[in-house]
């Protein structure tokens, strides 16, 4: 019995792997760091340098010259979680008319990580008017949680680490002054690293010497009695590919219209649960499990539009297919039986963005912006690996060219998302309880990011 109770537990901490490689703090743009400065409104129309690979292939017809330019993004933000209700629910005891187990306090916890880095690379070679080879190096989707050790939902999340790293070569051909298509090639390799805390089980005593039965069966329940033994740890990484495409309508040099588009992505995470701080027993044997992956696919629509005097308008619409992750399955990988099933049924959502920017001089650009940024995670389903809500970015940022071949962008964006609801349950497979938490999440954070430009 303790040995399933603790193997369930590791097989429903998997179980988030793809929706942490999907969402985790969710799809992440912070691509390039001139783009961060408007709130990334504009970006499949911009075309100013080779960061378009990452947005839009076809405004690679735009630079006339190779450019190399290399980014790095980095987030400094609080991710506030407050529980309200932390409970291990048997419902043989709700059958019995006794109450379920709940855990040692209601706390609230911090479960920011130690501010990650995200780097980026790109490169454009212009072969002549019409065609331009690009190649990129970034990524699409992140996440990293962690909580305490004396967090009251530990037995749900402690950890979770996932990063994906997309290389992205592409192609563009301008049809004619107006009108350029371009298209890519997606490579993506998906890593996790996601743990949490072992439940312990006893029989559970009704009073000294009295056990507490299953009312239609007679039984013994055996249900965690509210501590834990060590953690366990899950590691898993697999390659994924896919194709993007783009256009850029032309209507003027200072009025364009983009549209981009990245395929899904279909992967097969492999990965080793270990288990820490737990005795040398058979029933915290390391094994092994796999999880089928799918990065969702994402389209954008964007314009540019200049209004004279050095100002530049720039707006953004961009949906993330999420509707298609509706549950995921774990299996286990010798003899590929089912291990776990999690309900997630997530939301197709919608990013809205609005940027402004001003050519202060020929060599010095301001620029600002604002985002709206919608998540995929119905209310009633938000999980304490995955537990952010709607957000918003107001950006601030700017570009210096030090002469016609070195340029420098910074971009700021301040981040904020309002209390929003947690209802996180989990199941384990076999057993005759399920462990549940009930808080709220709340996000106050920084972005900062920084971009060098060469063109030869």
């Amino acid at each position: 019995m303790h040995n399933h109770i603790r193997n369930s537990a590791i097989l429903a901490a998997l179980a988030a792997i793809a929706p942490q490689a999907l969402a985790g703090g969710y799809q992440i743009v912070e691509k390039n760091a001139r783009g961060l400065g408007r709130a990334y409104a504009g970006e499949a129309a911009a075309g100013e340098d080779a960061t378009t690979v990452g947005s839009n292939p076809a405004a690679m017809s735009r630079l006339k010259r190779p450019q190399f330019s290399v980014s790095a993004a980095t987030i400094d933000a609080d991710l506030e979680i407050e529980v309200q209700e932390s409970t291990l629910v048997v419902p043989a005891l709700q059958a019995a008319g006794l109450p379920s187990i709940q855990a040692q306090g209601v706390s609230s916890a911090n479960a920011a990580p130690d501010r990650p880095v995200i780097p980026a690379v790109y490169a454009v070679y212009p072969l002549s008017e019409d065609y331009a080879l690009g190649l990129g190096v970034f990524s699409n989707f992140a996440s990293e949680t962690g909580y305490d050790a004396d967090f009251v939902g530990r037995i749900l999340a402690e950890k979770s680490h996932v990063r994906t790293t997309n290389i992205n070569p592409s192609v563009s051909f301008k049809m004619s002054p107006m009108l350029s298509f371009g298209a890519g090639f997606n490579a993506v390799y998906a890593q996790a690293e996601l743990s949490s805390a072992n439940p312990s089980a006893s029989p559970l005593l009704l009073a000294p010497g009295v056990v507490a039965l299953n009312p239609q069966t007679g039984e013994a329940i055996v249900a965690p009695n509210g501590q834990t033994v060590g953690s366990s740890t899950i590691e898993g990484d697999a390659w994924g590919y896919g194709w993007n495409a783009g256009i850029l309508v032309s209507f003027t040099e200072t009025s364009r219209l983009g549209l981009a588009y990245r395929s899904t992505v279909d992967a097969k995470l492999e990965g080793d649960a270990k288990f820490s701080n737990v005795p040398a027993v058979d029933s915290f044997r390391d094994f092994a499990a796999s999880a089928p992956l799918q990065l969702p696919e994402i389209i954008s629509l964007s314009y540019v539009q200049g209004l004279g005097a050095g100002l530049q308008v720039s707006a953004d619409i961009t949906q993330t297919s999420w509707s298609n992750f509706e549950d995921l399955s774990i299996y286990r990988k010798e003899g590929g039986s089912l291990a776990s099933r999690v309900d997630e049924r997530w939301e197709d959502a919608l990013r809205y963005s609005a940027g402004l920017d001003y050519a202060v001089t020929p060599g010095l650009t301001v620029r600002t912006g604002y985002a709206y940024d919608k998540s995929p995670v119905p209310n009633e389903r938000r999980t304490l690996r995955i537990p952010t809500g709607d957000m918003r970015f107001y950006s601030l940022g700017g570009s210096y060219s030090f002469n016609e071949t070195a340029s420098l962008d910074l971009g700021y964006s301040r981040v904020t998302q309002t209390k929003t609801g947690i209802n996180d349950t989990r199941e384990f497979i076999g057993q005759p309880f399920y462990a549940k938490v009930v808080g709220t999440s709340e996000i106050d954070g920084n972005i900062f990011a920084a971009q060098m430009n060469i063109s030869l």
